[in-house]
């Protein structure tokens, strides 16, 4: 009886260890297929990688011979011919860069500008000496153009509105000027306010205003208006 028993445990014991090496072996097969699966989903999002990088730098290179430097979709302003602009504080950009041939050639047009006269506006209680509110200016300028709306329209359409100062600290006097360009007239091209600047108690008000007007065509005989 004693001898059955331990032949039955013995049977048990290789059978579970049958089982459990046949377990094992499938566990491992199972891995091996799932890696070998993992391995295929690899390569093959590798390969659409390196093909989607191929086609960047293909975009790359056909943007780049598309924008190839070329001087002629540059304008160039010639260094002897160029403004200064701590010279010439009032020109307007626009003026040195447009071609104005085909009006002279065609129409007979002479582009100019009017003299400078006193503007007629009110220059606003805010920025007169009575005040003296403002410390730079630069202030007081950009200041005055927002309280008249010359910029208000500013980056709409071709209407550009440029400001400069020009500050000479020994007189204490600066002078602003407010460049439009783009007034939408056939015959007025834009306009420079020349604004005088004057410094008291360490305050900047503003003393007088100028305007002329650059003119598309030709300016009247006596100066004064775009024809």
């Amino acid at each position: 009886m004693g001898i059955l028993l331990i032949l039955f445990l013995a049977g048990c014991t290789v059978a579970e260890t049958t089982n459990t090496n046949e377990n094992g072996e499938d566990v491992t097969t199972s891995l091996k297929e799932q890696i070998k699966d993992l391995e295929k989903e690899l390569d093959t999002q590798s390969r659409t990688l390196a093909e989607t990088e191929k086609e960047l730098e293909e975009l790359k290179i056909n943007d780049s011979e598309d924008h190839v430097y070329n001087e002629e979709e540059f304008i160039i302003i010639p260094r002897e011919t160029a403004p200064n602009i701590r010279n010439n504080p009032d020109v307007q950009l626009w003026e040195i860069v447009s071609d104005f041939s085909l009006g002279y050639e065609l129409m007979g047009y002479v582009r100019g500008e009017t003299n400078w006269r006193e503007w007629d506006g009110e220059i606003g209680e805010p920025f007169m000496s009575i005040n003296e509110e403002w410390e730079t200016p630069g202030h007081l300028l950009s200041n005055w153009v927002n309280y008249h709306g010359f910029s208000y329209e500013n980056g709409t359409g071709v209407l550009e509105v440029t400001m400069r100062v020009d500050y000479d600290d020994e007189k204490k006097r600066a002078t602003g000027y407010v460049l439009i360009y783009g007034i939408g007239d056939d015959s007025v091209a834009g306009s420079v306010k020349k604004v005088i600047m004057n410094q008291e108690n360490d305050r900047w008000y503003i003393e007088e205003v100028f305007i002329r007007n650059q003119c598309y065509r030709s300016v009247g005989e006596d100066g004064e208006l775009c024809v």
